[in-house]
């Protein structure tokens, strides 16, 4: 029997320096990282409409290898002063487990209980080599004996813990070839997050569905997030690219009827940003308690306003004890119970067309639940 674990990382980053005047050339922004590690590539990003570039978004976009340890964030080329952002590219770190896993069923127990340390890594997983059994009888094995191996909750239980799916018969779900005699033993299992639109055939490897369910929340949570900032950089990309055009324009005493529309197209976007803060500075204070009205009065400075709504809280979330005697009493004239079938009712399960009839109805982009996720995501993935 035997096992190797071989960690795996991808060399090629991708590294994105923003905030870069146009005149500023490729070759100079190349001799600058080219202190860092290797340039292979350097491009301009662009802004896309229509599916063609149109206009440069202050950004270049290098691939590198070799990079060192001490790669700032933060630097200036010339006089300009630029952020760096550096991202894997195209490479997910790995970890590589081979193994032969033994003939004997208690020997292979034995084997596959030791797998933990190799595969609890923050790396993903891709294990593939004989494990000499096989899960699913019905489809893997054509022939011999119908029995599954001792050995086989221990392998559904590595799949189930570390998340990893048989990437072979995720591809060909219902292949079976017709031989006489043959069990598939050769696999490869690797980590579900690199399979692609993987989170419905994700469902098996969790305990329940609510566990899945979860996890999908959690990484909608994150893809969000991070689509999120990605927009805002480009967007505050796009405002300084715009910001050094206006100063180059201002300080240019000749110019064009195209470079005067520009000017003062930028300088009636400065206007209107200056209105809307004006007006957002006059509404702030109406968003504002200002005053409360107490048992002893009327309460306008912030530090009482504060005070007095801890004590209001605190008093009405404090248990306090009831009268034993005075509960028994309002319980006993209770008259009407519930029958057993209103019990049953109540205690179930909400059925999928109770949940549809309370989604559908809801005004547009309300969460029915805490977790943030409007009432559209949960129309349009409500299948799943």
């Amino acid at each position: 029997m035997e096992v190797e674990a071989q960690p795996i990382e991808n060399p090629i980053v991708e590294v994105k320096v923003s905030y870069v005047p146009s005149e500023v050339p490729n070759k100079v922004v190349a001799e600058f990282l080219g202190n860092h590690g290797k340039v292979e590539t350097i491009t301009r990003e662009m802004t896309m409409e229509h599916g063609f570039p149109t206009i440069e978004t202050g950004t270049k976009v290098a691939k590198m290898i070799d990079i060192k340890t001490d790669f700032p964030r933060k630097s200036r080329i010339g006089h300009f002063l630029v952020e760096i952002n550096i991202k894997t590219f195209n490479g997910t770190p790995l970890q590589i487990v081979n193994i032969y896993a033994p003939t004997v069923g208690t020997d292979r127990l034995n084997f596959l209980s030791q797998l933990d340390k190799y595969l609890l890594t923050r790396r993903k997983v891709i294990m593939g080599g004989d494990f000499n059994l096989v899960l699913d009888i019905d489809m893997d094995r054509f022939g011999g004996s119908p029995r599954a191996s001792i050995s086989s909750p221990e392998l559904k239980r590595l799949l189930s813990k570390y998340h990893l799916i048989d990437i072979w018969r995720h591809q060909h779900s219902s292949l079976k070839r017709d031989r006489s005699i043959m069990s598939r033993l050769d696999k490869f299992y690797i980590s579900v997050d690199l399979v692609d639109d993987n989170w419905t055939e994700a469902k098996i490897l969790f305990s329940d569905v609510g566990e899945w369910w979860d996890e999908g929340k959690a990484e909608i949570k994150h893809i969000i997030i991070e689509y999120s900032k990605a927009v805002r950089q480009q967007i505050n990309e796009q405002r300084v690219h715009l910001m050094n055009k206006f100063h180059r324009l201002s300080e240019k005493t000749i110019l064009s009827p195209h470079e005067l529309e520009q000017l003062q197209r930028v300088r009636n976007n400065k206007k209107h940003s200056h209105f809307f803060f004006q007006r957002e500075r006059y509404n702030a204070p109406k968003k504002l308690v200002n005053a409360l009205k107490t048992v002893n009065g009327r309460v306008t400075d912030s530090d009482g306003i504060m005070k007095e709504l801890v004590r209001f809280y605190k008093n009405l979330y404090t248990a306090q004890l009831v009268s034993a005697r005075a509960q028994e009493e309002v319980l006993l004239s209770i008259d009407r119970k519930l029958s057993e079938e209103e019990k049953l009712t109540l205690e179930a399960f909400h059925s999928e067309e109770e949940c549809l009839a309370a989604l559908y109805p809801m005004p547009a982009l309300r969460t029915p639940e805490s977790d943030g996720l409007p009432k559209e995501f949960y129309v349009c993935f409500g299948e799943y």
